[in-house]
């Protein structure tokens, strides 16, 4: 009878602490959840870009859901262009326009500009002979337009239209591991920032180029404090740092590499890589855990907002190329972005 007794009390506290754990962790899912749900109170700015062969989207980064879907159709069609790499700013879109071949094999470029009243094209006098590539990358600022074409960049004047050819040595999707190719060009002050093929990082900025730092165990992956430090790939220790602005490692952001799609002041637009050259494989995970509350796991290829006040993650649910410059500085903006939609149809009808 003893037995049978301490048996049933055994069972009891068993079920007593069974029935606490479970408790404790409905507690700690519900808390979670509460907490996540106040680190999206953080407004984020900028708008987020998702680039399409014939579609550009602008997203609200605060709401994933909220977007405004601009047709490119239209112009694509009548022109016969391709729209490349938008650049948001706050007079308009800015896209880099490439033609169809002509008779003599070469490809005319111009910048095209959409805004509330419709596409204006702004010719760019580039020699095609000294073209590497069929596209290319515009980026914009108040003076000039930069124009990477493979390992070269063409530096526009908005003044005066005049173009100057810099022959940076800018890297070529170069990289020790097979997901690792990509080579990102930043925005950094009145130029752009990228890496030759030394591994140096350089400046690039009013015709000329300045050596900042060498990386030769590093892949640059893009900004990680605008400005201030940059994200980059140590592929030989297999993990991911912070460096400075002089190349000094700062802190170890994680394992797995990844590639940033955009920054802000608030936070990174990142994806995250698979290590191996295999691809994707069981181990190619990384979990994060930033207090009780918070914690996250990062699978490859999904893109996500990484908040820097609160150290969440938030899944951008978008089907985004893996290409850098992809949140953008200009604050979302429903109202003018849905003049810049009804434009894009209106004038091209």
């Amino acid at each position: 009878m003893d037995g049978i007794r301490r048996s049933s009390k055994m069972k009891k506290i068993v079920m007593i602490i069974v029935l606490i754990a479970i408790l404790f962790c409905i507690g700690i899912k519900v808390l979670s959840y509460a907490y996540y749900r106040y680190s999206l109170t953080n407004i984020l700015s900028g708008t987020i870009v998702v680039s399409k062969v014939n579609t550009l989207e602008l997203v609200n980064p605060n709401n994933i859901k909220e977007a405004v879907m601009i047709d490119l159709q239209p112009y694509i069609k009548k022109q016969k262009q391709y729209l490349l790499t938008p650049a948001v700013t706050k007079d308009g879109i800015y896209f880099l326009a490439i033609g169809h071949e002509k008779e003599d094999k070469s490809t005319p470029y111009s910048v095209v500009k959409l805004s509330n009243k419709g596409y204006e094209t702004l010719p760019v006098a580039i020699d095609n002979s000294t073209r590497q590539s069929w596209g290319g990358q515009l980026y914009v600022n108040v003076k000039y337009f930069y124009i990477v074409d493979g390992s070269q960049v063409f530096e526009v004047d908005r003044i005066t239209n005049s173009v100057k050819r810099i022959d940076a040595g800018l890297q070529t999707h170069k990289g020790p591991l097979s997901y690792q190719n990509n080579t990102p060009v930043v925005y950094y002050r009145d130029g752009i920032i990228g890496t030759n093929e030394k591994n140096d990082v350089i400046y690039i900025h009013d015709g000329k180029i300045e050596f900042l730092f060498s990386i030769p165990f590093f892949l640059l992956k893009g900004w990680y404090k605008t400005g201030e430090s940059f994200l980059a790939y140590d592929w030989q220790n297999e993990k991911s740092v912070v460096l400075d602005m002089t190349g000094k490692e700062l802190f170890t952001f994680g394992y797995q590499p990844y590639d940033v799609l955009g920054s802000q002041k608030d936070g990174l637009l990142l994806a995250m890589m698979p290590r191996g050259e295999g691809g994707q494989d069981f181990f190619d995970w990384e979990f994060s855990w930033n207090n009780l509350l918070d914690y996250n796991l990062r699978i490859p290829f999904v893109p996500f907002i990484y908040d820097y006040k609160t150290k969440n993650t938030r899944l951008v649910r978008k089907n985004i190329s893996l290409v850098t410059n992809q949140w953008q500085d200009m604050d979302y903006d429903k109202e003018t972005f849905e003049q810049y939609r009804k434009a894009a149809l209106m004038n091209e009808k």
